[in-house]
């Protein structure tokens, strides 16, 4: 977690300078867009995360001359990214964005991480990580992690519920309506990297 984390505060100068000033934004396909901080950290993350364990790295994002490997994958040991999850708020000049990934071993979730860059830069606590038999922490400003837990709450309308989905999508959900008018607090994700750290 920490070596991850170090590669994260070693990019946060150019995210932060990319977010300030937007140089180039892409239609991928209808409504789906990459611009250049997705290829700025898909680039990083390729070169970085092998390092720390050798794994094919997955994600949504290919560069010219790299194959778009398939999924599911044929292999079971792999970390699975998303280089930039909240592209248009991030190119709205929205703060709610951030980067996500996992570590996949035989064919199992054993570790996953979020980092916010915003709330990295303005309070020291942006980062997010997760073990299999570790629990889930956030790093926060002196070093020191503090550990997450899942709620006891049992009743729906005493409940903060995290809806995630395509955004234009939710609101046609009868069930998702439902769900949202009885808890007692909802969030409907601007970015899922987000919207899970602020529920947590």
């Amino acid at each position: 977690a920490e070596s991850l984390y170090r590669f994260f505060k070693s990019m946060q100068g150019e995210i932060l300078d990319e977010f300030a000033c937007p140089t180039i934004l892409i239609e991928k396909g209808p409504g789906d867009y990459v611009g250049a901080l997705d290829k700025m950290m898909h680039k990083a993350m390729r070169a970085s995360l092998p390092k720390l364990r050798p794994f094919h790295v997955i994600s949504e994002e290919v560069e010219d001359g790299e194959t778009q490997l398939p999924w599911p994958p044929p292999f079971g040991d792999a970390w699975l990214v998303d280089e930039l999850d909240g592209t248009d708020n991030f190119y709205a000049g929205f703060n709610d964005f951030g980067h996500q990934g996992a570590l996949f071993q035989n064919w199992e979730a054993v570790f996953s991480y979020i980092y916010v860059p915003i709330d990295e830069q303005s309070m020291g606590n942006g980062f997010y990580f997760a073990g299999k038999g570790l629990g889930a922490w956030q790093r926060q400003a002196d070093g020191n992690k503090r550990p997450l837990s899942v709620t006891s709450k049992s009743d729906l309308s005493k409940a903060f519920i995290l809806l995630d989905g395509k955004s234009r999508e939710l609101p046609k959900s009868d069930f998702l309506n439902q769900v949202y008018l009885v808890s007692e607090r909802n969030r409907n994700g601007f970015s899922f990297a987000v919207s899970t750290t602020r529920m947590a």
